[in-house]
């Protein structure tokens, strides 16, 4: 049996998620004027926006440069955060396509291949989000 609580909690969290644009690159500018923060830099690829973010951390008496990557998409939502750490290679800290993936998985845990709560999910999801999701669930369905 199809818990509609639990199916309308993940469906709301789901919704809140794609509208919230994440941290703003304005938000980040500002770092710029606290003594630890280095450089700022902004790269445009394609139609995603790179901001780089280079500090000074200090752990146990080492000074380690760290550099945050954060990606985003012309309207200003966040993609993905990286760090890289002195000459280490960029890790992933969050991205939105696999926060997507993770709730849609919970969601689809919940309410199995029932087609037509597939079609209420639907119509409860943003327009930009709805072909993104909707493919989702009917390639896992």
């Amino acid at each position: 049996m199809i818990d509609s609580l639990k199916v309308n909690e993940i469906i709301e969290r789901m919704v809140a998620f794609c509208l919230v644009k994440g941290v703003q690159p304005d938000e980040l500018i500002t770092a710029i004027f606290e003594s630890e923060y280095d450089s700022i830099e902004t790269i445009k690829k394609s139609n995603d926006i790179h901001m780089i973010i280079t500090y000074k951390e200090n752990v146990d008496n080492e000074v380690n440069i760290i550099r945050m990557k954060y990606i985003y998409k012309e309207n200003k939502q966040l993609q993905r955060i990286e760090q890289k750490i002195n000459s280490a290679a960029y890790k992933v800290q969050w991205d939105r396509t696999e926060k997507l993936e993770s709730i849609i998985n919970e969601l689809l845990e919940a309410i199995g291949a029932d087609k037509k709560i597939l079609s209420d999910i639907k119509e409860k999801i943003p327009a930009e989000f709805q072909s993104i999701v909707y493919l989702k669930l009917k390639l896992v369905c």
